[in-house]
């Protein structure tokens, strides 16, 4: 079923690249592949996943959300009194405008999609939590009718954020603490609880060891009285354009080097290909600079069962020699 659901899903596709698409039955043969080849070792014995995607596939997120979505059409169609019907992968928000008896029908009705899919619910009348939003009847709920919105964290959160001394690019600690303090003035609709989950980010911070200078010029870019115009600007610029792939040079990263460099180096003869027609088509924007992390200890310490060679024959061997001891998972 999930390959049926992605081959549709592919081929019903509106978005157009620069480069021609594989056809659907490479699709479908790489799909194939992926899922009736999961194998994992337990016990020092070899085990065939046969029911399921693979947790840490890059295939297994996407090809979820796609085969859900026909399965929740055909709940829809039937549903009772729903106002308001989201899904972000395995999270629904689900709004009823019936009563409690038309809410527990179509609960029930979420079960019997699938045998293999349960769905847990939390009803509320007052708030419900959804991702990281928590939205709940607030001041403005009693004056304009409107819900509001505040951060939701879950009782498990650490807050293990990067340490400042960790061996990261200088822009991936701006980065998150910007990106941070963006989606606080996106989720929090109340300015009294902006700067109260800002105090407390910031407290986090610096118990990581941050400055608090730092964390200050960070924060200036990110004023609450500002937080129309940024609401206004996050929708995605490229939403209508044709998809261009970007020419990109990925390196390992080091602190003896850095971005500016490394940007400087792949641009000091750019000219030749920017001046070039056919080049010119071939790479229109400079090349973009992406980091891979080096090793780290897990690496150095913990090696695979497996091996990582893309071996396909080794593979199959394996699965052949072992089918005696194929389990259901």
């Amino acid at each position: 079923m999930a390959i049926k659901n992605a081959s549709q899903a592919y081929d019903s596709s509106k978005i157009k690249y620069t480069i021609k698409r594989p056809p659907t039955e490479y699709i479908t043969k790489l799909l194939s592949l992926v899922l009736e080849n999961n194998t994992f070792r337990c016990a020092d014995f070899n085990y065939k996943h046969k029911i399921g995607l693979a947790m840490g596939s890059p295939v297994s997120c996407s090809l979820a959300n796609i085969s859900l979505h026909p399965l929740e059409c055909a709940f829809l169609k039937k549903a009772k009194n729903i106002t308001c019907f989201y899904r972000y992968l395995d999270d629904i928000i689900l709004i009823s405008s019936g009563t409690r008896d038309d809410l527990d029908q179509n609960i029930k009705d979420l079960n019997l999609l699938h045998p293999d899919l349960k769905f847990t619910a939390d009803i509320s009348e007052s708030g419900i939590n959804f991702l990281d939003l928590h939205i709940y009847k607030g001041k403005n709920f009693h004056e304009t009718g409107k819900l509001d919105t505040k951060v939701f964290t879950k009782p498990c959160d650490t807050f293990q954020y990067i340490q400042p001394s960790s061996s990261h690019p200088p822009a991936t600690f701006k980065g998150f603490i910007h990106g941070e303090f963006l989606r606080f003035i996106r989720i929090i609709s109340e300015e009294e609880e902006f700067h109260k989950q800002c105090a407390l980010f910031k407290d986090r911070l610096l118990k990581r060891g941050y400055s608090e200078d730092f964390i200050n010029n960070i924060q200036q870019s990110v004023l609450y009285e500002n937080r129309q115009t940024i609401l206004i600007n996050t929708g995605n610029k490229r939403k209508n354009q044709q998809l261009d792939f970007p020419l990109v040079f990925t390196t390992t990263y080091t602190s003896h080097l850095t971005a500016k460099q490394l940007k400087n180096a792949l641009l000091k003869n750019w000219n030749l290909i920017s001046g070039n027609q056919d080049l010119h088509n071939t790479f229109p924007s400079p090349p973009l600079i992406a980091f891979r992390r080096s090793k780290n200890l897990q690496d150095i310490l913990v090696s695979a069962k497996l091996p990582s060679d893309g071996n396909l024959e080794i593979l199959l061997d394996l699965l052949t020699d072992h089918s005696s001891e194929e389990s259901i998972v």
